[in-house]
């Protein structure tokens, strides 16, 4: 009854927010109604699911036969709480003639499912052509029902499901030859202390001692299974720990698989022979020093490394005796099967050290490689290296973002900066190995599907912005257009203009930003200015937070709300240490102080977002820094608070020991207690709102504790069943537009009007009495905070 209630609570505010939407729009001179952007555009949005509109040189699957591609789309409905998605099928002789003539009307995708979700996971996920090009396999879940494995033709009909786990289906691969199915799923729970009548905490967290059901609903075990056409599912292999979903790439003759795995906690030799794990951010570190007889492992820990499946014998075994590339930085680890099936192509992966001369191993110990590794032979042949990942210059590196083996036997390796596409890189094999092709030497395929195959491309075009939508482009005659119109009712919608920012911190480190003005801006009017954190890319549609975040941040919303909206990047030089925060302090100060130069923003009405690792840069500058913070949010963040580094007991703890300067006693206490914000709460004089996703609270509980015992304004928002990046819209809604009225109040004095609001708005009337009174003892000399006391710079 109560979930219900809270259902129906929702739904009533959703509808309540519309409404006043609606009542709040203005009529331009031409008489179309004119609606500002708000929070529940956002939710409401329709987004590219597949490809995924936030990834690095995303293009669609076309059928084998080249005919046809599929995409996904996925739309919050505030209505119903579910989020909707759409399989489109487009057929690709249509888009050519549209891109080629003069026609106005769009290629029409046909619908060939509907599934609306209730979880955190997507309703429809992880396409798989076949290879007959007529069928469409992919993960399917409606409602509250677990994912399996469907089968949709693409003349229409119902969708077949292929597979009746009794749990949800994470990945799967079809064999092309044999029909059957190995997929992933969690393993059977367990509980080794339920029905003692006492145990030895041993390693075990505060989590895992108070909500046992916890760990295993968010990081259960992971189980491969195999289901032979007819015949029922079947286990392969041990229960195994994975922080992801690991892909399986399954050879064109179904004998076998390679799968990505953890194998353990990486041992210090690994880090020792390959130095460049040394080297990736804070990683090796963290590994050098963790101890797991005294801490808990975590999976973020574990080593990655590819493992081949005999599915004949059903044994799961190292392809060979090295590591994986995969948390080193520039590319994720993938993998893609020759056609001969003897052999594959692995992405991202180090390369046995045994056996060879010196040279060739201080080159295998320095760089991953892309190689073709093949079965029969037992033979290693290197096709390029991955290059190694600048922390320090993360906008500027060269990364690899996919790759693909065309029909005529290219291997095309699609590569970027952070900031700008670069020409993607190009080999063929010949009998002495993989080699780039000289000018005009691609292989000749007489075949028309390859040939339509390689004509049409259509990936995902979006700026800063402008919306995604789905780009063709044909290579013969140079035309490209977009496919789809997403959104139009967005034309009908407000946007602040959206910009890239450049600025320089006092030790002339440059920073580049996102910065969107106020809907209705006035040159030589003062606004104020909400910073959002984590990250910011150049490339893509600034709607919400970087690389789509989901969570707390509402870039748009607050435009519209009249203010300027900075996305901030992260910066990578010094993760793990104290610098780690300094850094991140002088470039927002920096950047307040660009943007007060540029007479733009009023800086006694600056507000700020962290959220994830960020949260710890937010509650940094609203404890330490001597500029000065109207209102802030902190969400579903690491803490690096006494009550914070107590409850990861595990690898973390080193993490929090570098950024603080060590460990809390001993010859480093005097520098943990001077950096330790939570030994500093008498500092912030910020309305301070917290969000914690799950059941996790216990790291940001002593700064709310701390804050609430001052009579402080503080508020800790609790969303149960959230994801760290949220997905269902009610609790969307909840973060996003509860951080627009949040710096609404704070920023600009303004409550939200909705009936529905009521408490709310008295709510925070009090908090800003509390406010009041806290400014008065800061003037009076009474509160210890005094902003003249600033903390380490």
């Amino acid at each position: 009854m109560t979930s219900m209630l809270r259902f129906g609570t929702w739904a009533l505010i959703c509808l309540n927010v519309c409404f006043l939407t609606v009542l709040n729009c203005e009529v331009s001179a031409a008489g179309d109604p004119v609606h500002s952007f708000t929070a529940a555009h956002t939710i409401e949005m329709t987004h590219l699911a597949e490809p995924d509109s936030s990834a690095d040189g995303a293009l669609v699957k076309m059928s084998p036969d080249g005919k046809h591609f599929a995409v996904v789309t996925r739309r919050g409905n505030l209505i119903t709480g579910l989020n909707d998605y759409e399989l489109l099928l487009y057929n690709t002789e249509e888009t050519l003639r549209f891109l080629n003539s003069q026609i106005r009307d769009r290629p029409r995708g046909q619908i060939l499912v509907q599934l609306s979700s209730a979880m955190n996971t997507p309703a429809i996920q992880s396409l798989r052509w076949q290879p007959d090009s007529r069928h469409i396999a992919f993960l399917g879940q409606a409602g509250s029902e677990v994912s399996q494995v469907y089968k949709v033709g693409i003349d229409g009909g119902p969708a077949l499901k292929m597979t009746a786990h009794e749990r949800n289906v994470e990945s799967f691969v079809i064999s092309p030859a044999t029909g059957s199915i190995v997929y992933i799923s969690s393993a059977i729970p367990r509980n080794d202390v339920e029905d003692q009548p006492s145990f030895v905490v041993g390693v075990r967290t505060i989590h895992d001692l108070i909500l046992p059901e916890l760990a295993q609903k968010f990081w259960p075990r992971k189980q491969f299974y195999v289901r032979e056409p007819g015949k029922s599912a079947r286990q392969l292999g041990e229960p195994f720990d994975a922080l992801f979903v690991p892909p399986v790439w399954i050879s064109p003759d179904g004998q076998r698989a390679v799968v990505l795995l953890p194998t353990g906690v990486a041992p210090k030799t690994w880090l020792k022979r390959y130095p460049v794990f040394g080297r990736s951010g804070s990683y090796g570190q963290r590994v050098a020093a963790f101890d797991s007889d005294h801490m808990k492992s975590d999976l973020l820990l574990r080593k990655q490394q590819y493992f081949w499946i005999d599915l004949q014998r059903e044994t799961i075994s190292p392809v060979f005796d090295a590591p994986s590339g995969q948390f080193t930085g520039p590319f994720s680890a993938t993998a893609m099967w020759m056609p001969n099936g003897s052999s594959i192509i692995l992405g991202n992966t180090f390369l046995p050290l045994d056996g060879v001369d010196e040279k060739e191993m201080t080159r295998r110990a320095g760089f991953a490689s892309i190689i073709e590794y093949d079965f029969e032979l037992d033979t290693i042949t290197r096709i390029v290296d991955v290059p190694e990942f600048d922390w320090k210059n993360a906008a500027n590196t060269e990364r690899f973002t996919s790759m693909e083996l065309s029909a005529n036997g290219v291997l095309t390796i699609n590569r970027r900066t952070r900031l700008k596409p670069l020409s993607p890189l190009r080999f063929i094999k010949t009998k002495r190995g993989w080699r780039k092709p000289d000018n005009g030497e691609y292989p000749v395929n007489t075949e028309a599907p390859a040939r339509t195959l390689q004509r049409l491309t259509v990936s995902i075009a979006q700026d800063l912005d402008e919306a995604p939508e789905l780009s063709a482009l044909d290579s013969e005659t140079g035309r490209q257009k977009a496919i789809t119109d997403l959104n139009p009712h967005f034309r009908e919608l407000t946007f602040g203009k959206a910009e890239q920012m450049e600025w320089t911190d006092r030790e002339s480190r440059t920073w580049v930003g996102g910065l969107i003005y106020p809907v209705g801006f006035e040159s030589g009017r003062r606004y104020p200015l909400l910073i959002q954190t984590h990250g910011f890319r150049a490339d893509q549609f600034l709607v919400d937070g970087a690389y789509g975040m989901s969570s707390v941040f509402a870039a748009q919303a607050l435009a519209n709300k009249g203010m300027f909206v900075l996305q901030a990047p992260d910066n990578a030089e010094s993760l793990a240490t104290p610098r780690e925060l300094e850094i991140h302090r002088l470039g927002f100060e920096a950047a307040i102080d660009e943007l007060d130069r540029r007479g733009f923003i009023d800086r006694t009405k600056v507000g700020i977002i962290g959220f994830s690792r960020t949260g710890l840069y937010a509650e940094h500058m609203i404890t330490f820094s001597d500029y000065e913070f109207a209102a802030a949010t902190i969400a579903d963040s690491i803490s690096v608070t006494h009550w914070g580094y107590a409850s990861i007991f595990g690898y973390g703890m080193t993490t929090v020991e570098g950024i603080l300067g060590g460990v809390p006693w001993g010859e480093t206490l005097d520098e943990w207690v001077e950096r330790n914000p939570g030994l500093h709460t008498d500092r912030i004089h910020t309305p301070l709102r917290l969000e914690s996703y799950n059941n996790y609270v216990f790291e940001r509980w002593d700064t709310y504790a701390f804050l609430r015992r001052q009579h402080k304004p503080v508020e800790l928002i609790r969303i149960p069943s959230g994801d760290h990046n949220l997905v269902k819209p009610l609790e969307r809604l909840a973060s996003l537009q509860g951080n627009v009225d949040w710096f609404s109040f704070w920023l600009l004095g303004e409550e939200n009007p909705d009936p529905a609001k009521a408490n709310q708005n008295e709510r925070w009337r009090r908090l800003k009495e509390l406010h009041s009174k806290d400014l008065e003892a800061v003037e009076a000399g009474m509160n210890y905070g005094h902003r003249q006391q600033s903390g380490p710079h």
